[in-house]
């Protein structure tokens, strides 16, 4: 789905925390409408972050990122083999397969876990763990491979750093040695993703 569609922001948003105050911000300001895709939009109404622009707004996203699944924490206990141990629902919003749910994505909160704990998730999914030294950078780690999980699942690739986008291309087998320039690798993903 690549329909645009406009939400007015009700909290002030940055896309990538650690882009904070660099020129690669990436911010939504609260009061502010904003286009975006639908399946983008739709995310962040579930997150009560956003409204609608208008009711045709609503109706072109009704449903647009209902196939993507939120409920990370479990995932995340999966991979580390304790999911028999996982935590209860209580005080967590959590959204369904079928875009139905609560509002809000139940997220992980990394700093609540044991710096073993989070080496082992890093190692689970792959992420290098060289430089870490501290279980901040461990966390910052997890959170941004987070926020790129859930960009790719939207298809929201403009949020990707370029190296992300690169190693993205190289796991789809997308030829991107030629392009020198970030707006042309997305490019070259979305035109993958269409075919």
């Amino acid at each position: 789905m690549n329909e645009k569609v406009r939400i007015k922001f009700t909290e002030t948003r940055v896309v990538d925390d650690h882009r904070k105050g660099t020129p690669e911000e990436q911010r939504f300001d609260a009061g502010k409408t904003y286009e975006m895709s639908a399946r983008s939009a739709d995310r962040w109404v579930k997150r009560g972050v956003a409204e609608w622009a208008s009711d045709d707004d609503r109706a072109t996203a009704a449903g647009a990122s209902a196939d993507v699944t939120l409920v990370i924490s479990d995932l995340n206990r999966l991979q580390l083999g304790t999911a028999t141990d996982l935590p209860s629902n209580e005080g967590q919003q959590v959204l369904g397969l079928d875009g139905g749910g609560d509002d809000r994505a139940r997220k992980t909160d990394y700093n609540d876990m044991k710096v073993a704990d989070l080496k082992a998730l890093l190692e689970a999914r792959g992420i290098p763990g060289g430089d870490v030294k501290t279980k901040a950078d461990a966390v910052k780690l997890l959170e941004r491979d987070d926020i790129v999980n859930e960009a790719i699942a939207a298809g929201d690739f403009d949020v990707l750093h370029v190296d992300e986008l690169k190693s993205l291309a190289e796991k789809d087998g997308i030829d991107v040695s030629g392009l020198t320039t970030k707006s042309e690798i997305v490019d070259a993903i979305k035109a993958r993703a269409k075919t």
